[in-house]
């Protein structure tokens, strides 16, 4: 036991250090790309006019508040792209600075600084990793703002595909519904049309994809921890703080539906380590960003970060105070009325009834509700804990819901096959 902690412990620690070392260094490279290239100031001139029409929060659905695209983060995303002061690299990558003028946002600024206007500011971004420039840099080499959605979209497309080819492939179809629904409470034009949104999506499918495939390989070697702590990597390296524990709970539920038979201590170990091993990762690569942010720029990153995390956490905004209440009334939308949750209940409910009818044992009742119930309570957890974000930014926050939804939706399939199971044997 004591060797298998340690072995564990020295993987985590080579992992997450091996990490820091590769995501700072593909961040050096990215920065010797000038950010005045010729290639990347034309596209980035061609992007300006879908910024200047559709402005900061437009609806990718007119009418459907959910469907907000946040065109704010992704005009600083390219802002942070074009940069190019006479900094070292080195510094580049730690600081990551974006262009502002006084009073504008910084997509605002963006399109200031494409019009002429010299009067700016440099302006440090910290405490992210900002990992996504590896990616939208080069890609702007090519494309422009608009090519580079339909190119998203396309892609968000394919890889929805290929997990439901691959649910069918391992004979788990019973869940590719519950799968669409899940991805359709994303509403996935907006993910495909915003770039803020999208880290998380490619992460959570690629890992549900991953363990789809070769899941069984990891249990037998026993990765499945170090397989989550690199989740958590890399959502912390891709991502702008949008709905992170949704790359947690997808693959999480899909460990539990790839079990022929649910066991209870199996599960419940799986889902401590699991959720141990993410949000180690998670949360040891800000700390690791943070350090390498201040030994490398001198300046105390580590304060102003845990400033701006004490902010997120607490239960204030809007200079006045939130209740739990009302910031899951904003993310959970219709589910947080009492009828919705009555109703969601009441399904369980006939659902048990039908598997004790089956003479389903209790035992294996429990066996199947605990893991996916803890799991659909996860995104609760995150509220509870993120409440001014989540609060805030309910426009994106809301999808860290949809883990709920897919682990309601999973258990209510794995009720309905045992009950099958059961009464086929007897």
């Amino acid at each position: 036991m004591l060797t298998t902690f340690r072995q564990k412990a020295l993987h985590f620690t080579l992992i997450l250090l091996l990490s820091a070392f590769i995501g700072y260094g593909l961040l050096v490279l990215i920065f010797l790309i000038p950010g005045n290239s010729p290639k990347i100031v034309t596209h980035i001139t061609e992007s300006l006019e879908t910024f200047i029409t559709e402005s900061h929060y437009p609806q990718a659905v007119t009418g459907v508040e959910h469907s907000m695209l946040d065109n704010y983060t992704d005009g600083l995303m390219l802002n942070n792209a074009v940069y190019n002061g006479n900094e070292n690299v080195f510094i580049k990558a730690s600081k990551v600075y974006k262009y502002l003028y006084e009073n504008q946002t910084p997509m605002e600024s963006l399109i200031s600084l494409f019009s002429g206007n010299t009067d700016f500011q440099k302006n440090p971004y910290s405490r992210y990793w900002h990992g996504y420039l590896i990616v939208l840099k080069p890609l702007l080499l090519f494309f422009n703002y608009p090519e580079i959605r339909l190119l998203n979209s396309g892609l968000q497309l394919i890889l929805f595909a290929l997990v439901i080819c691959a649910l069918t492939y391992k004979k788990k179809k019973e869940y590719v519904l519950p799968f669409a629904l899940c991805i359709l409470s994303l509403v996935p034009v907006s993910v495909g049309l915003s770039l803020q949104y999208s880290a998380v999506y490619y992460i959570s499918l690629l890992a549900s994809l991953g363990l789809l495939l070769f899941g069984d390989c990891l249990r037998e070697k026993h990765l499945l921890p170090e397989f989550f702590l690199l989740i958590g990597i890399l959502v912390n390296y891709f991502d702008f703080f949008t709905y992170p524990l949704f790359a947690l709970g997808l693959p999480l539920c899909v460990v539990f539906l790839l079990c022929d038979k649910l066991n209870l201590r199996k599960s419940i170990c799986t889902f401590i380590e699991t959720c141990f091993s993410f949000g180690f990762g998670y949360s040891m690569m800000w700390l690791l960003k943070w350090l390498i942010g201040t030994v490398i720029t001198g300046d105390n990153v580590f304060k102003s970060a845990l400033d701006k995390c004490a902010e997120r956490t607490s239960t204030a905004a809007f200079d006045t105070t939130i209740t739990i209440s009302d910031t899951l009334k904003l993310n959970l939308g219709i589910f947080a009325t009492k009828k919705m949750l009555l109703l969601l209940f009441l399904v369980v409910f006939a659902l048990i009834c039908y598997n004790l009818y089956r003479k389903v044992t209790v035992i294996s009742i429990i066996n199947c509700i605990l893991p996916y119930g803890a799991t659909a309570l996860l995104p609760i957890m995150w509220y509870v804990f993120a409440s001014n974000h989540s609060y805030i930014h309910h426009n994106f926050t809301f999808r860290t819901f949809s883990v709920a939804i897919f682990a309601y939706l999973c258990m209510l399939v794995q009720l309905v096959i045992n009950a099958k199971q059961k009464g086929n044997s007897l």
